[in-house]
């Protein structure tokens, strides 16, 4: 839980110019989704080829380092594992292996390695998402994008908000569990010991502490902002104005074209 939570907040916006942070975040947003959703239909390596050749022009315009990247994947690569776990002895088709009720099929391992890809492509595209977009842009770019939707301003706003705070204290909370975790290792508490039970009961000496202390910041935040007479979205405006410029066009053409070429390739 905590090398997740740890990957995650090395994963926050890295203030750096290029022309993918200079993009509107509504684009990005938009983009990147419409990305996401295609991979679920991709059904061939050559589709996932044109995504990852296009996921490499992005990294690359946008400056940034793919081993920086490749920290937030270590950190989940048990989810990973578990996803393409389930397929590899799920998936029915000719038996490669076959151990007791375990056996391996050619389309589970094919579908095994299809949904690493995704999985990857998915932790990807989001590192993008939110390493080139500011917290407070990325609020402004969903709240747009909800209202344009006919969702309520006073519900759009809320969502947005609880969003950026929720980004906001993802590294705080990482930084908590591992002083708790250091605090409950001076006091004899073993984590690495063998037997699901005692990993649980060492886990839970983390977690019960952390929650105590998340509500209390909770509190903390929540009387913070109504002694400043923080009242959602009546009345609030905003200092920049969201704008759609000629490079923002392009990114979306390219995008869904890339999008729609994955999928029929």
């Amino acid at each position: 839980m905590i090398n997740i939570l740890k990957g995650i907040s090395s994963n926050l916006f890295v203030t750096i110019e290029s022309p993918i942070h200079s993009l509107d975040p509504r684009t990005k947003i938009v983009s990147l989704i419409s990305l996401i959703g295609s991979i679920f239909f991709i059904d061939n390596l050559w589709g996932y080829i044109g995504i990852f050749l296009y996921l490499v022009v992005m990294i690359t315009i946008a400056k940034l380092s793919i081993v920086y990247m490749l920290k937030w994947i270590k950190s989940i690569w048990f989810l990973i594992f578990i996803g393409a776990f389930f397929q590899l002895f799920t998936a029915q088709g000719k038996i490669i292996f076959e151990i007791g009720i375990f056996r391996i099929t050619d389309n589970g391992v094919l579908m095994a390695f299809y949904i690493s890809l995704r999985l990857i492509i998915v932790i990807f595209l989001a590192a993008i998402l939110t390493l080139t977009t500011s917290p407070i842009k990325l609020t402004n770019g969903l709240e747009k994008l909800l209202n344009s939707l006919f969702i309520p301003p006073r519900i759009a706003h809320e969502f947005s908000m609880t969003i950026t705070i929720a980004l906001r204290f993802i590294p705080t909370i990482a930084e908590e569990a591992e002083r708790i975790m250091k605090s409950q290792m001076a006091r004899g508490v073993k984590f690495e010991e063998k037997g699901l039970i005692k990993r649980i009961k060492a886990l839970l000496s983390i977690i019960i502490p952390l929650f105590y202390n998340s509500f209390r910041r909770a509190e903390e935040l929540a009387t913070a902002m109504e002694a400043r007479c923080y009242r959602g979205y009546e009345g609030r405006t905003q200092y920049h104005e969201l704008k759609y410029r000629k490079s923002d066009f392009i990114f979306y053409s390219v995008s869904f074209i890339v999008a729609f070429i994955s999928i029929i390739s």
